[in-house]
C-alpha cells in the first residue's frame, strides 16, 4: 500500500510539472517585414525542427528553414508586392509539431 501511495504521489507530482512546463512555453509567432523582398521570420518554435513556410499570395511560394537551436529561422521570398495594399497570409508548420500564422490586408484598403 505504501509504494502505491508513492507511486501515485511521484505520478501526479510529474503531471503537474510537465503541466506547468507546457503552459509556460510560449507559442510559435511569425513576422513579417519588407517590401519587394519580403523577410518572414519564425520564433519559439521546437530547436532544430524543419520548417515550411507558405506564401499565399496570388501565386503561392514555398520555402523550407531550420529552426534554430533558440527556436527561430528566417527565410526570404524575393519579387513579391507587398505594399501598402497587398495582402498575403503566411502559415509556418514544423516537422514538430510547431505552427503559425500570419495575416495582413490594410483594412483602408479594402472594398466597400
Amino acid at each position: 500500500m505504501r509504494m502505491l501511495r508513492r507511486a501515485l504521489v511521484t505520478g501526479a507530482a510529474c503531471l503537474a510539472l510537465s503541466a506547468t512546463a507546457s503552459a509556460a512555453a510560449p507559442h510559435p509567432m511569425l513576422t513579417a517585414k519588407g517590401r519587394h523582398t519580403l523577410t518572414v521570420s519564425g520564433r519559439h518554435f521546437q530547436a532544430g525542427e524543419r520548417v515550411r513556410v507558405v506564401l499565399n499570395i496570388p501565386r503561392r511560394q514555398v520555402r523550407h528553414a531550420h529552426a534554430s537551436s533558440r527556436g527561430t529561422f528566417s527565410v526570404r521570398f524575393r519579387g513579391v508586392p507587398a505594399g501598402p495594399c497587398d495582402g498575403y497570409s503566411i502559415v509556418a508548420a514544423g516537422s514538430g509539431g510547431s505552427r503559425a500564422m500570419l495575416a495582413r490586408m490594410h483594412p483602408d484598403c479594402l472594398v466597400r
